[in-house]
């Protein structure tokens, strides 16, 4: 094989590491989704807790940079301190390990078995979780085969004369071999591939055991570039734990350069192959500095909040806090990003809520105006999560997360229907109250403010039920159709009863009073539609409230009457409005 050939073969051997990496990770975060997520946050109470986390999800993900953005996440969100975040972190260097550890061995038997096996599994569950097994197994036997590759790929150049001229230059230069497998590892995204790449060269014969030390510490300090990139945008809880785990890689990289030659007098004592020896010293390295680090994990976290302060949030109601594209490779975790930035939507629109009744009560002009601008931030906000989750792999999904979501997309569309409804419809009847001069009587304000408390209450009822998806909230919101149908035709007759005695704010105000209450009730039917999704997922039956059909009952006589009092005063009363 001629320089040409060898360097193609390396190369691809290299890139079907990256893949098969990459297919092992997907494979993990789409069969365990959210569990990753909870095994985090679950164990980050307590540093040993975290510390062992941060091992087993990483031995499954085998990537600590795919861990440290989970780690992040759950830190912006404020579920993970950032001292537990550095446990966490510290923990999953280790479990990177395992990896490296076990391809070491020669296993290279195994890699047709588990394609094979994976292949099978994963084409007879075509729409069935179980598939993503089948991708891991894919990705591991694929794994195993680079690694063969680049072992074979290498095997000449332990005798070509310009390559040894180059190992023999590197192993004189310790910060160059430093400084390239940092280079590798960062646009590589993966310290196990670099340390695979050197491991498999340095069974081949073709890298010096003094150099291959110092590339795998190369491959551990480019490790912490990506995290920290991959986090520039977050807050600064989020940026501060992949921060505070590359202050503690760099802190023992630098120590443990001057160590190097007691490395390569004792490691080789341990086993006599070459890539052991390259594993067992990346396993040592990430095992002494993890556990010499981890008492000190409160002194770095209270040091990086010195270097990386709060900022005072800026707001920015438009702008997705909880969306991140990074995250549309794992569908489970996309979605729960999904499901917060459809709540942060609902506590905006609760906020349009409220202020729209002092508009309607008070003709405050800015209050007007910032609740159209509120809506335009509801607008963006409802785009913008509706095309993130039209963006995520329902094919990966199971049928649980799929139905989720759809009630996601259900939800937001109806939230920003109703802040549409507060825009374009009650916000211009309060601009037409307000240049006119028309104010309600007592008895007609009052009954629009308990239409409107008992409005705002669903909307917190329906935000708890998107939220838990509990079955008997849902019930409830649903009931509760019939409460506001009840109240809309009390106000209506009450209504009705103070034109008949002749009162002339009510007279004045008819039909604005009534316009404002058919337009709650419309926002109301758009609350009540997040019940129905929630219920219609459970399959439970609906149980229809006589109440309700006795309210629906009476919507048409109500319309009939309300046309014809509408005809009545634009015949009796021409400069009404």
């Amino acid at each position: 094989m001629n320089g040409s050939e060898t360097l193609i073969w390396l190369l691809g051997g290299i890139a079907l590491i990256l893949w098969s990496i990459r297919m092992i990770r997907t494979g993990m975060t789409r069969a365990f989704g959210n569990k990753l997520h909870d095994v985090v946050g679950a164990a980050s109470n307590n540093r040993i807790t975290a510390y062992i986390s941060g091992i087993l999800v990483t031995c499954g993900l085998q990537s600590s940079t795919a861990t440290s953005l989970i780690v992040a996440s759950l830190a912006r969100q404020g579920a993970v301190t950032t001292a537990a975040g550095l446990a966490i972190m510290l923990g999953a260097d280790v479990g990177t390990t395992f990896a490296a550890q076990l391809l070491s061995f020669k296993v290279h038997w195994l890699a047709p078995l588990l394609i094979l096996a994976g292949y099978i599994i994963h084409s007879r569950n075509d729409h069935n979780p179980r598939r993503h097994f089948g991708r891991i197994a894919i990705g591991l036997g694929l794994l195993m085969l680079a690694l063969r590759l680049i072992m074979q790929a290498t095997d000449p150049l332990r005798s070509h004369p310009v390559m040894l001229e180059v190992i023999q230059a590197m192993a004189g230069e310790p910060l160059l071999c430093l400084l390239l497998a940092a280079g590798i590892t960062w646009m590589a995204h993966s310290s196990l591939a670099t340390v695979l790449l050197v491991m498999s060269m340095a069974a081949g014969g073709a890298l010096p055991l003094d150099a291959a030390f110092m590339l795998v510490l190369g491959a551990n300090l480019g490790g912490v570039i990506a995290p920290i990139a991959a986090s520039a945008s977050y807050e600064p809880a989020g940026r501060r734990v992949p921060a505070a785990n590359a202050f503690v890689r760099i802190i023992g990289v630098v120590l443990m350069i001057p160590f190097i030659g007691l490395a390569i007098k004792y490691v080789p004592l341990a086993d006599p192959d070459p890539a052991r020896q390259v594993v067992n010293f990346h396993t040592a390295f990430n095992l002494v500095l993890s556990l010499a680090a981890l008492p000190w994990c409160n002194v770095v976290a209270r040091m990086l909040v010195r270097i990386i302060p709060d900022k005072e949030a800026e707001q920015a109601p438009g702008k997705p806090l909880y969306l991140d594209d990074r995250t549309l490779e794992s569908p489970a975790v996309a979605i729960t990003g999904a499901t917060r930035e459809a709540r942060r939507m609902a506590d905006q629109l609760s906020i349009m809520m409220h202020q729209s009744m002092v508009a309607i009560r008070a003709d405050d002009r800015m209050v007007i105006s910032r609740i159209r601008k509120a809506d335009d931030a509801l607008d963006q906000l409802y785009d913008r999560i509706k095309l993130f989750v039209t963006r995520i792999a329902f094919e990966d999904l199971d049928p649980q997360e799929s139905a989720r979501a759809m009630e996601i997309i259900t939800f937001v569309t109806n939230m920003e229907h109703a802040g549409d409804i507060i825009d374009k419809s009650l916000m211009d009847l309060a601009e037409k109250k307000r240049e006119n001069g028309i104010s309600f009587s007592p008895q007609g304000i009052r009954e629009i403010e308990d239409i409107h408390t008992s409005l705002c209450a669903s909307l917190d009822l329906a935000i708890n039920v998107f939220t838990t998806r509990d079955p008997d909230l849902a019930r409830d919101l649903l009931a509760r159709k019939a409460d506001m149908r009840l109240m809309e035709r009390s106000s209506y007759d009450a209504h009705l009863r103070r034109l008949v005695s002749g009162n002339a704010s009510t007279i004045e105000s008819s039909s604005l009073h009534l316009d404002i209450i058919r337009d709650l009730r419309r926002i109301h039917s758009h609350l009540v539609a997040v019940a129905h999704a929630v219920l219609d997922r459970t399959g439970l039956p609906i149980d229809p409230d006589p109440a309700a059909k006795t309210a629906e009952k009476s919507d048409t006589e109500q319309q009939r009457d309300t046309a014809d009092l509408s005809d009545s005063q634009a015949g009796a009363l021409p400069s009404a409005g």
